[in-house]
């Protein structure tokens, strides 16, 4: 890719991030539909139910068992393990708003 191609993609990227949308690659996040933009309804009563416990005290491997209990898998069908779980309830996307080049840049669509 040539320089001009580069600066281009990136602008590009820049310019989705400020208007809020969702970049369009790799898996979709957990929470969120297909279209990166609509609530997955069980899992979304996952990640508030997660939220409370947390804000109540519980630790991520409390946490981590109640999924695991529960039968709730990743978005990869796979195990949740404590880091899983602490990287979920960091995400500025779980409270809506639009991280581009690690800075949280504004609300999200």
């Amino acid at each position: 890719m040539n320089r001009r191609a580069r600066a281009d993609a990136l602008r590009a990227r820049q310019e989705t991030a400020e208007a809020g949308r969702s970049k369009m690659g790799g898996p979709r996040p957990f929470g969120i539909t297909e279209d990166r933009v609509t609530h997955h309804p069980a899992e979304a009563r996952a990640v508030r139910e997660l939220a409370g416990r947390a804000l109540a005290g519980e630790t991520l491997r409390s946490l981590t068992a109640w999924l695991q209990d529960q039968g709730v898998r990743t978005v990869g069908g796979n195990e949740w393990r404590s880091t899983t779980v602490r990287q979920l309830l960091i995400n500025p996307r779980m409270w809506g708003m639009r991280v581009h080049r690690c800075q949280v840049i504004g609300p999200a669509a």
